[in-house]
Formats: C-alpha cells, sequence, structure tokens
C-alpha cells in the first residue's frame, strides 16, 4: 500500500495497524497525537519533525530517520514555511518477527524468547539515526530517491520490500538488544534513555576520537559524571571508554603505516592523537607486539 497524506486529506484517511504499508507526506503544520501503527520507520527528506515519544523529544532533519514500534506513543509537531516532507515506512510485526528468526534461528520451527520479539514489544529503545553508513540507510536513500523523483506515480511495494527492509533494519539493529539488557536498572524507560546516552557519546567517540584528550570529554558531552559514565559505557559494550578510544587510535595508526607514501611515525602519532612519540610507540607496541616501524615493515 502507498499514499499520499497532506494537510487536505489527512484526517480523511485511516491507515491499518499492523500491516505493511508506505506513506509520503508533505506537511507545512501538524501537530498531532502520534500512533505508531507497526514497526515504523519515519524518514525525513526536506525539514524537520518533531516527535515527543513516551516524554522524549526527537528532532528528525534531513536525512534522519526516527524507529519505534506501536508500544510506543506521543506527539508529532511539524511547522515550517517550506513543505516538510517525510517517508513513514510501516512493517508489520508478523514481519520483523520473522525477519529475526530467518537471520538468527534459520533451522527452528519455533520463535524463541528474547531476540526474536524484541522488535515488536516494549522493550525496544526508540531513537534516530542518520542515513549514513548503515544497511536500512542504504535503502532509504534508494526507495527516497524513487518517490521523490515521481511523487504521482502509483508505487506498489511486495513483501519482498518490506521483508529486505526488515532484514536490514534487524543486521544494523540486533547488537541493542544485548546492550540494553546490560544496564542495570529497574525501569524500562530509564533502560531506554541510557543506551541512547551511551549510543550517542560512542558516535561522537568515532567520529572525533583523534581529537578526543580524555573520558571526561566524552563524560561532559553526556551530561554524566566520568565514573558514571565510565561505569555505564562498560555495562553496555563491555570496554571501557578509555580502551576503546585507545583501539580506535592504534587501528588509525595501522591504516597510516600499511600506506606505501607514509607520514613518519612521529607525525602519525601527533595525526592519530597522541602527544608524542615515546607514548605511541609504547602503547602500539604493548596492543600488537611489535614496534611501530616493525609493523610497517612487515606490512
Amino acid at each position: 500500500m502507498f499514499n499520499r497524506i497532506s494537510e487536505q486529506n489527512f484526517k480523511k484517511i485511516s491507515l491499518p495497524r499492523e500491516s505493511s504499508l508506505v506513506n509520503y507526506s508533505t506537511f507545512n503544520e501538524l501537530s498531532t497525537d502520534l500512533l505508531f501503527r507497526s514497526f515504523s520507520v519515519k524518514l525525513v527528506l526536506e525539514g524537520c519533525e518533531s516527535y515527543n515519544v513516551d516524554g522524549h523529544t526527537f528532532n528528525i532533519r534531513k536525512g534522519e530517520y526516527l524507529l519505534a514500534n506501536s508500544q510506543a506513543g506521543g506527539k508529532l509537531t511539524i511547522g515550517s514555511n517550506s513543505p516538510v516532507k517525510g517517508l513513514c515506512i510501516d512493517i508489520a510485526p508478523k514481519i520483523m518477527t520473522e525477519a529475526v528468526v530467518g537471520l538468527f534461528y534459520p533451522s527452528h520451527t519455533s520463535y524463541e524468547p528474547g531476540l526474536d520479539d524484541f522488535f515488536t514489544t516494549a522493550n525496544y529503545p526508540e531513537n534516530k539515526y542518520a542515513i549514513d553508513n548503515n544497511r536500512l540507510g542504504t535503502c532509504l536513500q534508494q526507495i527516497s530517491s524513487q518517490v521523490l523523483a515521481n511523487t504521482t506515480h502509483g508505487f506498489e511495494f511486495s513483501n519482498e520490500f518490506f521483508y529486505g527492509l526488515a532484514e536490514a533494519i534487524v543486521a544494523d539493529q540486533y547488537q541493542i538488544y544485548p546492550q540494553i539488557n546490560n544496564i542495570r536498572s529497574v525501569k524500562l524507560q530509564t533502560r531506554k534513555e541510557l543506551l541512547r546516552k551511551m549510543l550517542t557519546a560512542k558516535k561522537f567517540m568515532d567520529s572525533d576520537f583523534v581529537s578526543i584528550d580524555s573520558v571526561e570529554e566524552v563524560a561532559m558531552v553526556s551530561n554524566m559524571s566520568e565514573y558514571h559514565f565510565s561505569r555505564l559505557f562498560r555495562q553496555v559494550f563491555k570496554t571501557s571508554p578509555h580502551q576503546y578510544l585507545l583501539q580506535k587510535k592504534l587501528q588509525l595508526a595501522c591504516t597510516l603505516l600499511k600506506q606505501k607514501q607514509r607520514l613518519n611515525i612521529t607525525d602519525i602519532a601527533i595525526a592519530v592523537g597522541f602527544n608524542d612519540l615515546p607514548t605511541f610507540s609504547k602503547r602500539f607496541k604493548k596492543e600488537f607486539g611489535v614496534s611501530p616501524l616493525t609493523y610497517h615493515t612487515i606490512s
């Protein structure tokens, strides 16, 4: 099912729950109670959509998308002088569950508790993501390009299309299941919020690890004490934030050392975020068992 939704027909359209469909929307103004009918992907193509989901605000801008399921609720607000365009893709819960089973339990004839229904229960932590560098993002870029190129076309989407999206979501997101379960908090909403903080911190570390000098910097971005942040990061990712940063820097150093036209060792040390060559060489040898120069030679 494919629908075009705007301010003119919004109140006239009734959409089924627990089904698979694609909606292309264009709004300048909208304020409405939010209903996630199935497992939902809310992708913004132009402008910004503001979602308040169970007390948490997600401002979704162009190139970002929100993932949530039918257990979540809240409000959607749009206010813009220019049309705000978006795609909402609903995937039936049955398809999400079958995608998990197909990927992780292909030889089983019945579903196992836990991961198989994770994406369809209240345990799933709704969150926003960028379309870059993940399988679902690649799929969304393809379908959004097709829709924007011909917004009047009568698109048809088969079950195969929705199964493909479900598999991409599961492949991108399955690691969240153990991560949220690693957080030692009784309240589900607290665990969701803490996981979102850790995922945001990890994204910051992934993008800026070269310039980060201390774990305290990342903790401040997360509005947490260094102790609390380090303890929670270790719970979620099974490594310390200090070790994670060090690994990122050393992995980049390995890449640079493998290049034929490489920098000298001192410049590489500075480029990956170390203040001096002795510290870099010591850390590198402790991790890989050889000096940076020897590593370059044997590579």
